[in-house]
């Protein structure tokens, strides 16, 4: 209340969350004001983040099987895809960029079903975002090195994001660790990225090649 920006941002998210319809993507049911306040009234999705998974397996001794983190993986960018190519009902293209994609987001189910959440800071293509230049929004560590120069976004910024998921539930590490917000974007600006085989000998040649393409410094040389 009072704040009319974070209202605006608010009645955004639900305005594009509201129209997706897919099954990677927690839904949103309803938006409405009770008592003065706004609310969303989104799906129950009974599991764990993969943030939850990864401290499940580390307190096991064990790794993230690489089976499940590459089921996860690929529902997410299915879920993406979905994004990034949403058509809204009048047939207009809405592509939207998530913007926030990391373990915190991605939740699967106890019957092994993805979903991607909280698309609150994602990116509208078709209309003036409200972000304000110079304005970062994400999370450290995970943001894509466009995104941390403020420049314009695409879907290959959710991509980079994407393969640092990946690149760690593979290895079970944190990627661009970083005490600070500033030291993790030096990290994903300057730092060396391995290949995941380096710390999980189990991974092949070929799933090496796919990280270390979804997480190129230049958006041009990872996938379109």
């Amino acid at each position: 209340q009072g704040q009319e920006e974070f209202v605006q941002m608010f009645l955004d998210e639900a305005k594009v969350t509201a129209a997706f319809n897919h099954p990677h993507i927690a839904q949103v049911f309803d938006l409405h004001v009770a008592d003065g306040e706004l609310f969303l009234a989104m799906e129950f999705v009974p599991g764990a983040t993969l943030v939850e998974v990864a401290k499940a397996c580390r307190a096991a001794n064990e790794p993230i099987p690489i089976g499940f983190g590459l089921a996860a993986a690929r529902d997410t960018a299915l879920a993406l895809h979905y994004a990034h190519t949403f058509t809204d009902p009048l047939g207009r293209p809405t592509s939207v960029i998530h913007r926030d994609v990391a373990e915190k987001n991605i939740m699967v189910t106890y019957e092994g079903v993805t979903k991607l959440l909280d698309f609150g800071i994602a990116k509208n293509l078709a209309r003036k975002g409200r972000t304000q230049i110079g304005m970062v929004k994400g999370t450290s560590g995970y943001m894509s090195p466009e995104q941390i120069l403020g420049e314009r976004l695409d879907a290959r910024s959710d991509l980079f994001s994407l393969g640092v998921v990946l690149h760690e539930c593979l290895t079970g590490l944190r990627l661009f660790h970083a005490k600070t917000p500033a030291e993790g974007a030096g990290a994903v600006l300057h730092g060396q990225v391995p290949p995941p085989s380096r710390a999980n000998r189990a991974v092949p040649p070929e799933l090496d090649a796919i990280v270390l393409k979804a997480l190129a410094r230049k958006r041009e040389d990872r996938y379109a």
